[in-house]
């Protein structure tokens, strides 16, 4: 029998589950499979409820098991459900990614009919559009830095090293064999990335789903997204710096211009469609990010 066990971290997120789970148990799937959530409580400061129990009646094809550990990061929650896992297919996901209908099956069918342990499948992820994206947002998905799946439109393939995004991607338990999420990034992310680049070196290759949709219910204002990007800058401890770019970036902020673009966005971010400038700013505090790291990544775990 096909087994296919999804896993969900999450971080103080019992309302965002609660909407995930529904997406979740309104999926169907081929018949053959067993399906099971494996949702890992990243140490929440309220302990996700026994979801286990309230929705273990609903489907009988659906089962769901809750673990838990100490606030350590996605990375460690992640892992440890990866160890607790036994299904022939992990499926990751967000706790704030909704499956829209049809979007699970589109991955279980894939994986019956790419057997081979190499074969993986990425979904699409698009903004609910019932948090009223704004902006920003909308240009965070297209030509941003967020999701850019607007470079692959039409591709039957995406690099791992760049698409390996675990909010929705599925792969065979197999193949991953002893590779985990890196537990060094604390922060924000990359350690996707750098496992979907680690698994592309061993021959991973990630097949799009342009049918399997899923929506990303998370709001965020103009502000909330440039803190995201000095987060990113600040993880990404082995970026490419130099010289020139340290004196680009002092520049920036010597004579004003970060100040002004901050000022600039905290008052119209959220309002304005202004895709250069969007760019400048967020590109602006990535950098902020990589050269303030130590400061950042401080206050983070404060």
């Amino acid at each position: 029998m096909n087994t296919c066990d999804i896993i969900i971290p999450t971080y103080n997120g019992q309302e965002k589950l609660s909407y995930t789970l529904e997406a979740l148990l309104a999926q169907d799937i081929p018949s053959g499979w067993t399906v099971r959530v494996i949702v890992s409580d990243d140490g929440s400061h309220e302990p996700i409820a026994d979801i286990d129990k309230t929705y273990a009646w609903v489907h009988p094809w659906l089962s769901l098991s809750i673990i838990r550990s100490s606030h350590t990061g996605r990375s460690h929650a992640r892992n440890i459900a990866i160890d607790y896992a036994t299904g022939d297919i992990l499926l990751f996901l967000a706790d704030d990614i909704l499956l829209r209908p049809g979007a699970l099956r589109e991955h279980l069918i894939f994986h019956e009919t790419n057997n081979t342990n190499n074969m993986a499948a990425l979904g699409c992820v698009a903004w609910d559009p019932r948090i009223h994206p704004t902006p920003f947002m909308d240009w965070m998905m297209h030509g941003g830095q967020q999701n850019d799946y607007d470079a692959i439109l039409g591709a039957h393939t995406a690099n791992a090293g760049h698409y390996f995004y675990g909010s929705f991607v599925s792969m065979k338990r197999m193949f991953l064999e002893d590779n985990r999420f890196s537990e060094q990034f604390s922060a924000y992310g990359w350690e996707d990335l750098e496992l979907g680049e680690c698994l592309h070196t061993k021959g991973l290759v990630l097949h799009v789903l342009p049918n399997a949709i899923s929506l990303h219910r998370h709001r965020y204002t103009a502000s909330a997204i440039l803190e995201r990007q000095r987060i990113v800058g600040s993880a990404k401890y082995r970026v490419n710096t130099n010289a020139t770019r340290r004196v680009i970036h002092g520049l920036y902020v010597a004579i004003g211009a970060r100040a002004v673009s901050l000022y600039f966005i905290k008052k119209w971010g959220d309002k304005v469609n202004f895709p250069r400038f969007f760019a400048l700013v967020t590109a602006g505090e990535f950098w902020y990010g990589v050269h303030h790291a130590n400061s950042l990544l401080k206050s983070e775990l404060q």
